[in-house]
């Protein structure tokens, strides 16, 4: 007896420090290399040790004082001790670089468990399980008709926990219903849907189709279909749906968003753009988004959606009257003004899209007839600074002046806007045309220049 206590008091005292750090040293090493063993050594250091330190001291005190209850105690100390051990090498669950059948996987846990589970309750406590199962097999048949319902969705709780095919914050739809989850439980799973919270029993996710949205991290594709008149080119079309999705924060553009021409209808082409997005919660938005761009690019691109014909252009009379009412036009003969505006154009954009971009050529000189827009720069710190906010009135674009110089500044409407579009050509040669004008808008192009830089460095 004094043997076995000195060599049980070595190994409490010496075996199991040095086995502590043994496990959290190799623990370290292996999580700095990435490698998933790293978990399962934390674990057992931090769930094996205690308990058969526990179970040492029970035996050396039963052997070193010889009491009655000696026994309880060990028995009590050594089922801690398997408890442990089925949760670190069982439950718990680990990604093993080595491929292993899914179904082989989950028979090896359960046999593993079913084997420690006897040996512990004929080993330990003396339990005899054919009597064991013969109480239980009749008393299961009651409880099993009375709490038939509550059974089946702790049977399937203890598989979700398990398998782990749903976690939480992840986007699911079940039958008609769709949410993030919030809650997993042994009874059921809780998703966040628009505004209010569904309860999903465990046993109905068994019972239909999920759809997990999330699971893989990866893109998710989304699509909608807009159809076109027959007056519009496919080509042209194509390009300005693809156009618009590039346009729209949230969508990414690697894979880039695909357009292909769906049927050719009784009056109309019908289109089906497909997108893909990261963020699968703000797919709502983002498709929202999207089809509310559509509109707006279909007007600048004189597209018909559906076949119907947008409200006409604004006359040429209108516009040469709204120019000459600007002060940089007083003075400027009506002839001369309508020169200038033979080839323009009206644009409309809509809140939040950008009309210039930095370091991109300027398309042409923008009079704002309606509407209010935003132009910034970027400081040497890599934010927005605002240079003006501009409307009704005002212009932008006067870099298409100079055509192989980029813009210096980004233009984002902030209310919905309408502009009149000069290509550069007619604006330079109104220039020479009107050494006054020209002069006056020199200026105040040094003005906005001067105040730019200033926002560059924040000023």
């Amino acid at each position: 007896m004094e043997r076995s206590l000195v060599f049980l008091g070595l190994v409490l005292i010496i075996g199991i420090p040095i086995l502590t750090i043994t496990l959290g040293e190799v623990s370290e090493c292996l999580s700095q290399r990435g490698n998933p063993l790293g978990k399962f050594f934390q674990d057992a250091r931090t769930y094996l040790l205690p308990p058969l330190a526990i179970l040492l001291a029970t035996r050396m005190i039963s052997r070193f004082l010889a009491v009655g209850y000696a026994d309880i105690s060990i028995a009590i100390a050594e089922t801690v001790f398997w408890l442990a051990f089925i949760y670190v090498i069982v439950l718990r669950k680990f990604v093993l670089r080595v491929h292993v059948p899914t179904l082989l996987f989950q028979v090896t846990r359960i046999l593993a468990f079913l084997v420690i589970g006897g040996y512990v309750f004929i080993n330990i406590w003396g339990v005899d399980l054919l009597e064991l199962a013969t109480f239980l097999g009749i008393a299961s048949i009651v409880t099993a008709l009375a709490l038939q319902n509550t059974i089946s969705s702790l049977v399937s709780g203890f598989l979700l926990i398990l398998e782990r095919p749903l976690r939480k914050g992840d986007w699911i739809r079940v039958g008609d219903i769709e949410g993030e989850i919030i809650e997993i439980n042994w009874r059921a799973v809780r998703l966040r849907s628009g505004g209010s919270v569904v309860i999903v029993p465990n046993v109905g996710l068994f019972e239909d189709t999920i759809q997990n949205y999330t699971l893989s991290h990866q893109l998710y594709a989304d699509s909608l279909s807009v159809s076109f008149s027959y007056e519009d080119p496919p080509n042209r079309v194509r390009q300005a749906l693809k156009s618009a999705a590039l346009t729209i924060e949230g969508i990414v553009t690697d894979p880039p968003p695909d357009v292909i021409t769906k049927s050719y209808d009784e009056s109309v082409i019908s289109y089906e753009l497909t997108f893909y997005v990261k963020d699968f919660k703000q797919k709502s938005k983002i498709y929202s988004d999207l089809m509310t761009r559509i509109y707006y690019v279909a007007k600048r691109h004189k597209l018909k959606i559906q076949g119907k014909d947008y409200e006409q252009d604004i006359a040429q009379s209108d516009i040469i009257d709204f120019l000459r009412s600007l002060p940089y036009f007083v003075g400027i003969d009506r002839e001369a003004i309508a020169r200038l505006t033979q080839k323009v154009a009206v644009e409309y954009y809509g809140i939040g899209e950008q009309v210039l971009q930095i370091g991109t050529p300027n398309q042409g000189f923008y009079f704002i007839l309606e509407g209010h827009l935003q132009l910034s720069v970027m400081d040497s710190h890599h934010h927005q600074r605002e240079v003006a906010k501009l409307v009704r009135g005002d212009f932008f674009g006067e870099m298409a002046l100079l055509p192989r110089e980029p813009s210096s500044v980004s233009a984002r409407v902030i209310e919905d806007i309408k502009v009149i579009v000069i290509d550069y050509v007619s604006m330079y040669r109104f220039l020479e045309e009107s050494p006054q004008f020209a002069l006056e808008i020199n200026q105040f192009i040094n003005k906005r220049k001067k105040t730019a830089d200033m926002a560059k460095l924040g000023v």
